[in-house]
């Protein structure tokens, strides 16, 4: 239906498209439009057409624009479902609960669309606030006469019976939402609107003639009508549509809208701004419904409601793009079509749009919008020219709706609505002087080192501050008066994580604007003060290296001669290096591996030289026992590689050759002969050659000559210091050796008795001979502390 003045014609009436409830996409709110913005728009639609609270019989009608051949699926929430088309009937076993029923359409390829409709038996709960008095909505049930501030009020007005009341929502439960509903259309409008009686209340009347809903914004009280649908099935987002007109053409008290922008031009003002308070009021409603003492299945009432509105509100957008953009801000009077309909609905689909990349809510920037429109005067509508269709008073109905918007978001939105065809004046733009604080941009991403300066255009008519949340972030000017650049720069970000921050650029009477800066973090770093060392064999405890990084590092060692004292770190710290003694002639070489995730790995390369050589024996001169039965040992302590030459035939060493410290053992086979047989044992390794000399003793052969056997004595026995042997001839040699074989005293007698200093030895047991070149004596004695 075509709209030409509001004064006389019935609203228009959309039977729009009924779809499922949009989720919340990360926001903080419970409800929003951002799906139906985004999202594919369904052509499906379904709803309660009958529900029958006694017998449980329940209609349900709808249609498919697609007009789908296959049958629809009806899931019918009481665990049943059958398959057909609409309308659909089904009983209930009991109604003593509600349903969630869906309709599914099946489309070719196996595409298919649902929508939710709420099947309602029992009543909804509400718990009702307090509402100003002075703002409540009456559905008066007998007649009530008008008087106007305008226009006449229409003759054909009646009252809805309480026969209007007997489903779910009682006269009283409508009558309470719809007040919430005005009361906060009314703080829409900044508590700035004409009153009667020191009041805003508002009735709803009967037109039984009407399909749909229209303002009676110029009666005294003020009123719409409405349709016997728009009661039976309380379509809440149009009552808020014809509320919405109530407001916004009562506002600003002084100097109100209604009558000074009627007529054919009426639409691009007075629709935009229903549809916009419209869904304002929705997402305000629906994400405060607690606070109203709403229950959830007037909220889905409610989403429902307002998201199958925006629907059509997006239907039209699309409609307006997909014809060329074609701008209109007047009906002519000459067609029966409505040609400012998708021009209206594409200025008021833009404004949820704004909202919604803005995600401050809807209330803030509706204030702002109003308030701006409320500078409404009689220059204002001059220019407006509502009864004239010219270029001038086309340019000037565009660019006040722009100018409203760019005030409302604090940003200059000419380029985006010229982009749609909106032939806008900046002379009136000017002349209308919208407050704008807009930033050429809200989101920045930096680098973590060496980022560039960031410039950012603030647009203020007004004077302004800017403060960075964070102090590596720093700005070049915290203050300014209007139009202005100012140049961000962020210091490196030494670690790894991101990090964000923000500036506020804030101004009296704006909301802040917030650029958002996100920094990178650094890559990871890894660095060792040294990466290669040579040190002596000696044992070295002071190295150390620093570890410069950002991030957790670990350290290994390649040798467990070369250690260090943690083995873990984060960031930069100083490992301490043990390095222990090379015991070997031979260079050695070990690694420290630094490892981090996502950086190569650093290493240090330690070179430790080798020892001196060393090469010593534990005894130089061995004497054995004739009978062959006793064998000697010999440490050998060396560094090096050595063998064991010189031996004799009757002599075997074990072993004869080796590397490092060993023992080696001696043993001789038997000596028959009264001589003394001896061998010169060579020990070599690395150039170095230590000589370790054997002998055996010779058979004792008893001769018949001054025998001396029994002459030889040895006293004290036990003997701790001086050990006395008597009764040796003259020339005699004197050999005192250990249990070992190895030889402790080795002389010649001078005299029959010789005193032989025994207080070096260690305890144990000894033997002292006596020998010439025919015979031996052999006597044994203890050696004690």
């Amino acid at each position: 239906m075509k709209i030409v003045n509001v004064s006389t014609s019935v609203c228009l009436y959309v039977v729009y498209f009924l779809f499922g409830v949009a989720a919340a996409q990360g926001q903080t709110e419970t409800f929003n439009y951002k799906k139906s913005i985004s999202g594919q728009l369904t052509t499906l639609m379904a709803y309660t057409d009958k529900v029958d609270l006694t017998t449980g019989q329940v209609t349900i009608s709808g249609g498919d624009s697609q007009q789908p051949t296959t049958p629809f699926t009806f899931i019918w929430g009481d665990n049943t479902s059958t398959n057909g088309f609409f309308p659909q009937t089904h009983t209930y076993a009991t109604t003593k609960s509600n349903y969630l029923a869906k309709v599914v359409a099946n489309y070719p390829d196996n595409k298919r669309d649902t929508v939710d409709v709420l099947v309602g038996f029992t009543k909804p709960v509400i718990t009702p606030i307090a509402i100003d008095p002075k703002l409540r909505v009456y559905i008066p049930s007998s007649p009530l006469k008008l008087s106007a501030h305008h226009y006449s009020p229409p003759s054909t007005l009646s009252a809805f019976t309480d026969d209007f009341f007997t489903g779910r929502f009682s006269r009283s439960d409508l009558e309470y939402i719809l007040s919430v509903i005005g009361t906060v259309e009314y703080d829409f409008v900044n508590n700035n609107t004409y009153q009667f009686d020191g009041k805003f209340e508002q009735f709803v009347l009967r037109d039984a003639n009407a399909g749909g809903g229209y303002s009676l914004w110029f009666t005294d009280p003020v009123a719409f009508g409405a349709g016997d649908a728009l009661i039976s099935n309380t379509d809440f987002s149009s009552m808020a549509h014809e509320m919405g007109h109530n407001i916004t053409l009562n506002t600003p008290a002084q100097f109100i809208y209604g009558g000074k922008i009627d007529g054919n031009a009426n639409a691009i003002f007075s629709e935009t701004l229903a549809q916009i308070f419209q869904h304002a009021a929705g997402y305000e409603l629906v994400n405060r419904a607690g606070s109203y003492g709403f229950d959830a299945e007037i909220v889905f009432s409610l989403q429902k409601s307002f998201v199958s509105s925006f629907g059509v509100l997006k239907r039209f957008h699309q409609q307006y793009v997909a014809d060329g953009k074609r701008f209109f801000s007047w009906n002519d009077p000459a067609t029966s079509g409505d040609e400012a309909l998708p021009t209206f609905m594409t200025i008021a689909y833009k404004f949820c749009e704004y909202a919604e990349q803005q995600n401050l809510g809807y209330r803030l920037p509706t204030k702002r919008l109003m308030a701006f429109l409320q500078r409404f005067n009689a220059d204002w509508q001059k220019r407006y020219n509502q009864y004239t269709n010219n270029p001038t008073a086309d340019a000037f109905r565009a660019t006040l709706m722009v100018a409203a918007l760019s005030h409302a978001f604090q940003k200059d939105l000419r380029a985006d609505f010229r982009a749609l065809n909106f032939p806008i004046s900046d002379e009136d733009f000017a002349y209308l002087n919208p407050d704008l604080l807009s930033l050429s941009a809200n989101q920045i991403t930096v680098n973590a080192v060496s980022a560039a300066p960031i410039s950012v255009t603030v647009t203020s008519t007004s004077s302004w501050t800017a403060v960075s949340s964070q102090p590596w972030l720093t700005l070049d000017a915290g203050m300014g008066t209007g139009n202005r650049v100012i140049t961000l720069t962020a210091s490196d970000n030494q670690s790894l994580s991101s990090r964000s921050a923000t500036v506020a650029v804030s101004s009296p009477s704006f909301i802040n604007q917030i650029i958002t800066v996100n920094q990178a973090g650094a890559q990871p770093t890894l660095g060792v003060s040294v990466t290669a060392l040579t040190v002596d064999a000696t044992s070295v405890n002071s190295l150390s290296v620093n570890v410069t990084s950002n991030t957790s590092w670990s350290v290994t060692s390649s040798q467990p001669w070369l250690t260090v004292d943690k083995s873990l770190g984060t960031g930069n710290q100083t490992v301490a290096v043990t390095v222990s003694p090379n015991a070997s002639v031979t260079s050695r070489t070990a690694i420290l591996t630094f490892l981090a995730s996502g950086v190569t790995s650093k290493t240090l390369v330690i070179t430790q030289a080798g020892a001196t050589l060393s090469l010593t024996v534990s005894a130089t001169d061995l004497m054995l026992t004739a009978d062959g039965r006793q064998t000697a040992s010999v440490d050998i302590t060396s560094n090096t590689d050595w063998t064991v030459s010189g031996t004799q035939s009757w002599l075997t060493i074990t072993p004869s050759a080796g590397s490092g410290s060993l023992k080696i053992v001696i043993a001789a086979t038997a000596n028959t002969a009264a001589q003394i047989r001896s061998a010169t044992l060579v020990v070599s390794g690395g150039g170095v050659q230590r000589q370790i000399v054997v002998q055996q003793q010779g058979a004792i052969i008893t001769a018949l000559e001054d025998p001396i056997t029994n002459l030889i004595q040895l006293y004290p026995n036990p003997v701790s210091n001086e050990l006395r042997v008597e009764g040796i001839p003259v020339g005699y040699e004197i050999v005192m050796y250990d249990m070992l074989g190895r030889v402790a005293v080795r002389q010649v007698t001078e005299k029959k008795t010789v005193v032989i200093d025994v207080g070096h030895l260690t305890a144990g047991s000894y033997f002292v001979e006596a020998k010439s070149q025919n015979q031996a004596v052999i006597r044994r004695f203890v050696k004690v502390p």
